[in-house]
């Protein structure tokens, strides 16, 4: 029987905790009601009426504020799992931000100021190095090792006058998140590190129920600890760097997320409404072939774990980068074709 702590752990931040994604959804599903909102904007407080090109310019420039605001989030928000606490970062620090940037866009859209909805991308891209990389550190720290779009469519709130209601819905989530999260215990890692080793074992029970082998468990927190070789809870980048086997786990995952960015999938991520647009589609048939593109590739999010263990990561990895390389030979040919 599953610890209802870890339970509820995973419910609250893998289900309720999507507030990000759900933000996410306006600078994608909705580039034309975002367009004209930025060009009332600029058109009411600079006098600027922007054409297509400068409003494609405009746009990506937004988009692009998240890459700053998650740099900064990497810098000095991240670090802080290790003083704060991992609860801490991945709990209040995450609401908090998220809850301003929601804050900040919709007064945006409220205000019809698009110097607020900068400010609140860039609050919201420092959101996303805390829930890829804190939380679910946090996540998998609690966890036992044996089990380690239809709604902005136009006629609901992908259009002119509804898109910002998303951030309603969003603000509503991070009050329900944070009241969830904060009866979940910190990690039992994190506590362990800290000396704090009552504490750090009540976790330990909590995630993996009370009949767990509480030594087994802690030896293997002091094993990692030695491996660390280090006196604080955490080695810098120049000790990763100088350990062989660190070494290149880190150059495995930069380059692995190298292909993320500067790959097609980051333009598809971006702009797929937008190109959809371009190439014939109405805004509405777009969203809705999103929508059953979506579903259609629902099963392979199951699939996946069970193609990890039987092929391996390495052949999958390079099989998603061929796919990468086809995407982007597709999307050449398109521009192409339609020029």
């Amino acid at each position: 029987m599953y610890s209802k702590y870890l339970i509820a752990a995973i419910i609250i931040h893998g289900c309720i905790g999507y507030f990000e994604d759900l933000i996410q959804l306006i600078y994608t599903k909705v580039p034309v009601p975002l367009g004209n909102f930025y060009n009332e904007s600029l058109s009411l407080h600079y006098g600027i009426i922007l054409d297509s090109d400068g409003l494609s310019q405009t746009m990506s420039f937004i988009s692009s504020l998240q890459i700053f605001g998650s740099i900064i989030s990497l810098l000095v928000i991240l670090p802080k799992m290790d003083t704060f606490g991992r609860k801490f970062v991945a709990v209040y620090f995450r609401a908090g931000i998220g809850f301003l940037s929601a804050i900040f866009l919709l007064f945006g859209k409220l205000f019809l100021s698009i110097e607020s909805f900068a400010i609140g991308t860039v609050l919201f891209g420092a959101l996303w190095p805390i829930k890829s990389g804190v939380t679910k550190y946090y996540i998998s720290e609690c966890s036992p090792d044996k089990i380690r779009g239809f709604l902005l469519l136009p006629q609901f709130l992908g259009n002119d006058e509804r898109w910002h209601f998303t951030l309603y819905i969003a603000i509503g989530i991070i009050g329900i998140f944070i009241f969830g999260a904060y009866f979940i215990p910190e990690s039992p890692k994190f506590l362990w590190f800290q000396g704090k080793k009552f504490e750090a074992i009540k976790a330990v029970k909590a995630f993996h129920g009370k009949n767990v082998d509480i030594e087994s468990i802690t030896n293997g927190y002091d094993l990692e600890r030695s491996i660390i070789h280090t006196k604080s809870n955490h080695i810098n980048l120049r000790q990763i760097w100088e350990d062989n086997g660190l070494r290149s786990s880190l150059i495995l995952t930069f380059v692995t997320m190298l292909v993320n960015l500067v790959g097609p999938l980051q333009i598809y991520f971006v702009y797929s409404i937008t190109l959809k647009i371009k190439y014939g589609f109405t805004n509405s048939q777009a969203v809705t072939f999103e929508l059953f593109l979506n579903l259609a590739c629902l099963p392979l999010g199951y699939i996946l774990p069970f193609l990890y263990e039987k092929i391996g990561r390495r052949p999958i990895f390079l099989f998603t980068v061929f796919l990468s390389c086809l995407i982007a030979v597709f999307m050449f040919l398109s521009e192409a074709f339609l020029n």
